[in-house]
């Protein structure tokens, strides 16, 4: 059992634990009024990474946590609008996220800065268009 191996709350199990709260809360508040549209389109792939991931997930949750967390996956009125939501995701793949990060400006803050002292306009550019 991983529970017996190692510490009891790991950065993994910790981050796996935060996945499943944000996915209850999308589940059972999907339309909350105070929730920005940005905020609700990446709780929603994050929620379709995680039911994607969720034989991972289930390995490294306590028993617990997956007998709490797999009715509510499994309930019949949640079943339809994560089906669908799901098949949406998967024809889009990973364009859909690389432009939900862009749109949400979320990309810079993801990537690195690069090293060096250019300019903010050059630094776009690939190396090779500096060779004149």
């Amino acid at each position: 059992l991983p529970i017996l191996k190692g510490r009891l709350f790991s950065r993994r199990r910790i981050l796996n634990l935060l996945s499943l709260l944000l996915s209850f809360l999308l589940l059972l508040l999907p339309r909350l009024s105070w929730l920005t549209g940005r905020v609700l389109l990446l709780g929603q792939y994050t929620l379709w990474c995680f039911l994607s991931w969720t034989w991972i997930a289930l390995l490294w949750l306590p028993p617990a946590l997956n007998l709490f967390c797999v009715p509510l996956r499994c309930s019949p009125h949640l079943l339809p609008p994560l089906e669908k939501m799901i098949v949406w995701n998967m024809m889009e793949t990973r364009p859909f996220f690389l432009n939900l990060l862009i749109g949400m400006n979320l990309w810079s803050l993801l990537t690195p800065p690069r090293r060096g002292s250019m300019s903010r306009g050059m630094s776009s550019l690939p190396p090779s268009s500096f060779n004149f």
